[in-house]
Parts: structure tokens; C-alpha cells; sequence
């Protein structure tokens, strides 16, 4: 979560800026309008590699360790200790 707040969130702020720019220039200055097109769409495909690198690390290193089940499992623990009525019941093909 907090990769997402300091890295990629700032990211998609500025893209969103950017292109707000770009829309009031379309009219009055086409050229910055397509400049800063052009850096949005850089700036996205930026984001979107920080957000896959980001994504890749957030997977529980208990589902790699002990498989899905255990990972399910220690949710659903997780949420019963706070206090929420939880159930889980998996059925997974042996492999």
C-alpha cells in the first residue's frame, strides 16, 4: 500500500494534471496540446511499469512458500481475530 501511495499515486496525479493541460490548450494552442499528449502517454506507460513492479511485491510470501490454501487460511484467521464471522472452505486439485 504504501509503495502504491509514494510511487505510483504521484505518478497518476501528474498524468492527470497533465492532460487536464492538454485539454484546455486544444483549442487555443494545438501544439502544447499534442506535446503534452505526448508526455501523458509517456507518463502512462511509466506508471503502468512502476504499477506491475509494485503489484509483483505485494503477493504474500506464504502463498509461495505454503500455496494458495494456507494463504486463504491465514486471511480469513486474520479477519476472525478482528472480529469479523468468516468461513473458508477450499477445494483445490491435488497436483
Amino acid at each position: 500500500e504504501r509503495d502504491l501511495h509514494d510511487s505510483v499515486q504521484p505518478r497518476l496525479v501528474s498524468l492527470a494534471m497533465t492532460i487536464g493541460l492538454a485539454q484546455t490548450k486544444l483549442d487555443s494552442d494545438l501544439p502544447t496540446a499534442k506535446a503534452l499528449i505526448a508526455e501523458a502517454h509517456d507518463d502512462a506507460k511509466s506508471a503502468l511499469v512502476e504499477l506491475r513492479n509494485v503489484v509483483r511485491g505485494i503477493a504474500p510470501t506464504i502463498l509461495s512458500d505454503r500455496g494458495l490454501d494456507a494463504a486463504l487460511s491465514s486471511v480469513v484467521q486474520r479477519a476472525a481475530n478482528s472480529g469479523v464471522p468468516t468461513t473458508l472452505s477450499v477445494h483445490l486439485p491435488h497436483r
